[in-house]
């Protein structure tokens, strides 16, 4: 094991990352920003199938209880290009 301190993040630090152009929710205890999924480069991007709003309502929360939900299990590979921190 090397010498690597994992960086967590409180509850606190997550609610900050709460608007459209700083987008971070939690899912299973681990931290993405989402930001670039529905903002890149200026522009809001609808590429989320449930839609920007979705992720905007979410954002700076635990959204485990919805991902699990209405996602498939196989979703779970699209938000490790995300992850952040646990």
């Amino acid at each position: 094991m090397g010498n690597e301190q994992k960086k967590y993040i409180s509850l606190e630090e997550l609610l900050k990352h709460s608007c459209r152009s700083d987008l971070w929710i939690s899912v299973d205890c681990k931290v993405y920003d989402v930001t670039k999924w529905i903002f890149m480069d200026g522009k809001v991007l609808d590429d989320h199938p449930g839609g920007k709003i979705l992720l905007l309502n979410l954002a700076g929360e635990d959204a485990t209880d919805p991902f699990l939900a209405f996602r498939p299990p196989s979703s779970r590979k699209l938000l490790d290009c995300f992850f952040w921190s646990n």
